[in-house]
């Protein structure tokens, strides 16, 4: 057939396109999904009294197995479930190194505009600070 194999750019591009739409889906199914489980949640105690109270379980999954002694993965997402509803109120993705932002750092440049994930940097004791180059965030 001749046809030749789409460039790697190309496919980060279009992954990236995607990503995004796909993730504003998620946050817009997270919102939905919340809201009716805090309307399933809502209670009315024996005298009348409208209580409210959301109960959630969480799952996390790190992308690289840990071995029961070192935990070193460079990615994870956590979740947060519904107990009524069953379905995902919110979840977080953490990464623990951002290839442009060190490569940016290296060069002693600000790193050019990204859809950054970095959100935790750990120092050597292990206590986390918020990571605040995130660009590009936000649904339209």
């Amino acid at each position: 057939m001749n046809v030749h194999c789409p460039h790697h750019n190309s496919l980060k591009s279009r992954e990236n396109e995607v990503g995004d739409i796909i993730e504003c889906q998620a946050n817009a199914s997270e919102r939905k999904f919340l809201l009716d489980e805090a309307f399933q949640s809502m209670t009315i105690d024996a005298e009348g009294n409208e209580q409210a109270g959301i109960n959630a379980s969480t799952d996390t999954c790190w992308q690289k197995k840990g071995s029961g002694r070192a935990y070193n993965s460079l990615s994870g997402v956590a979740s947060l479930i519904g107990e009524k509803t069953g379905k995902i109120v919110h979840h977080t993705l953490r990464i623990s190194s951002c290839r442009i932002c060190r490569n940016a750092q290296k060069k002693g440049r600000p790193p050019i505009p990204h859809n950054c994930k970095k959100k935790l940097v750990r120092d050597s004791k292990g206590h986390g600070t918020r990571h605040g180059s995130t660009v590009g965030e936000g649904c339209t």
